[in-house]
């Protein structure tokens, strides 16, 4: 062989191992993303921060007016199969006539409830999952959904209680028990780094309704550890630990997840 040629095929190889092949993921760890979709797809899902989009503008207003406090009704609900702890089971949040709302691409949608799944139903990829993610549910004039999604996290070292707290201190656990909150500032129980991801999405419990906008929060709540005790003990059946969270959704094509 030339020495000429030699130094060309050498020269080849050495850059295919420093970069890899192409459509295959690098030596360096480069994320390799599908294509998706802007459709409704099944959720919950796995985000992928290298995978989402950047740069499209903040369509979500959060009004200051989410500060108001709010007294309600909080009560664990036996969903089908009824007389048996299910994954479909929740524990909910009602308001008391409040006119809470967001504001996403100029439409408004009002607070219906407030519920809350452990463990966590959506995850991102590479960190530990949630002990409990909240669902804060709207709905608009027209019937859409937009769900805020907070997922909470321990910390030894954090004794102030939040609202994650508040709610789930003594949780109801016996089926349509009720119990009455006042004074809830549901803003409280947002990140205060309100980073998120958005996506199109169903409902996570039947009938899982398509066409669900989902924001998700990439900061997480802090929630006493005891707390988290006590929401899981509420999901036993013989003894037996019993999640509340329908698990990852696998879907082909994936959908768009945006960054803001």
């Amino acid at each position: 062989m030339p020495v000429r040629i030699y130094r060309l095929a050498v020269a080849f190889f050495t850059l295919i191992a420093l970069v890899g092949v192409p459509g295959t993921a690098s030596a360096q760890g480069v994320a390799v993303c599908p294509p998706g979709t802007d459709s409704a797809v099944a959720s919950p899902v796995e985000i992928d921060r290298a995978c989402a989009i950047s740069g499209t503008a903040d369509q979500l207003i959060i009004p200051a007016t989410y500060s108001t406090l709010l007294s309600g009704v909080f009560e664990f609900h036996d969903a089908a199969p009824q007389g048996q702890t299910s994954s479909n089971d929740e524990m909910k949040f009602k308001v008391n006539n409040a006119d809470l709302y967001v504001t996403y691409a100029g439409v408004h949608y009002k607070l219906l409830n407030v519920h809350f799944h452990g463990l966590s139903e959506h995850r991102f990829a590479g960190d530990a999952v949630s002990p409990i993610e909240a669902h804060l549910q709207h709905e608009s004039v027209g019937g859409q959904t937009l769900v805020l999604a907070v997922q909470s996290k321990t910390d030894p070292n954090i004794f102030t209680s939040t609202t994650f707290d508040a709610f789930l201190t003594d949780p109801p656990r016996v089926t349509d028990q009720l119990k009455s909150h006042g004074d809830i500032n549901l803003a409280n129980l947002l990140p205060v780094d309100r980073t998120h991801y958005r996506y199109t999405g169903s409902l996570t419990t039947p009938p899982y309704t398509p066409g669900v906008t989902w924001i998700v929060f990439n900061a997480r709540v802090n929630i006493q550890n005891g707390n988290v005790t006590s929401f899981n003990n509420a999901w036993t059946q013989g003894g037996t630990r019993v999640f509340n969270y329908r698990t990852v959704q696998v879907n082909s094509p994936p959908p768009n997840v945006y960054a803001h």
